[in-house]
C-alpha cells in the first residue's frame, strides 16, 4: 500500500540517499542532512504524519573502525500529530512496512532494528524508529560486523541470516 501511494516521493528518495555522491566518509563530512521525505499520512493512524530519512556511509566511517570495507544504510522513521506537530510514536510494524517501501526486499530483508531516539518528558517512548543495513563493498547485503556499535541490534527478519 505505502509503495503504490507514494512511489514518486520513495524512488526519489531511494536515487538521493543512494547516489554515489551521496556516501558519508571521513573524506566528506560536511554537515550534510540524510535525505528526508514526508510528511505522508500514517496508514495505521487517521491523526499522524510520517517522515522518513536515510543516508549511506562509509562502512569505517560509520563504526569508527578503519579495518572495515562496505557500507552502512541507515533508515529512520518518526511521527508526528498532523495538527498539533507534537511528535507521535509510529507503530513498529508501520515502521517497518516503510523500511520495506524504502529500501525493497531484498535489503530490508537484510535489515536490524537499530533503536530509538527518545525526547525528555515522553516516558521512554520513542520519537523515530531506526534500522541499518550493512553492505558489502559490492553493495550486497551483509551480515553486522562483529565490531558494531551496538551488540543489541536485532534482524527485522532472523532467518534472512540464517
Amino acid at each position: 500500500m505505502i509503495n503504490a501511494r507514494f512511489a514518486g516521493p520513495l524512488e526519489n528518495l531511494r536515487r538521493t540517499f543512494l547516489h554515489p555522491a551521496a556516501i558519508v566518509s571521513g573524506s566528506n563530512t560536511d554537515d550534510r542532512p540524510p535525505a528526508l521525505i514526508g510528511p505522508f499520512p500514517s496508514v495505521t493512524d487517521l491523526y499522524t504524519d510520517v517522515n522518513v530519512g536515510a543516508e549511506i556511509a562509509d562502512l569505517a566511517f560509520a563504526q569508527n573502525d578503519l579495518t572495515l570495507e562496505g557500507y552502512r544504510i541507515s533508515v529512520f522513521i518518526s511521527g508526528h500529530d498532523r495538527h498539533t506537530c507534537k511528535r507521535l510514536t509510529v507503530d513498529i510494524d508501520e515502521c517497518d512496512a516503510w523500511l520495506y517501501a524504502v529500501l525493497g526486499e531484498p535489503l530490508a530483508d537484510h535489515a536490524y532494528h537499530a533503536g530509538a531516539l527518545t525526547c525528555p518528558g515522553w516516558d521512554g517512548l520513542p520519537a523515530a524508529i531506526f534500522y541499518y543495513v550493512y553492505l558489502d563493498r559490492d553493495r550486497e547485503p551483509a551480515p553486522r560486523p562483529e565490531t558494531a556499535d551496538d551488540s543489541l541490534q536485532v534482524p527485522v527478519r532472523p532467518e534472512a541470516f540464517a
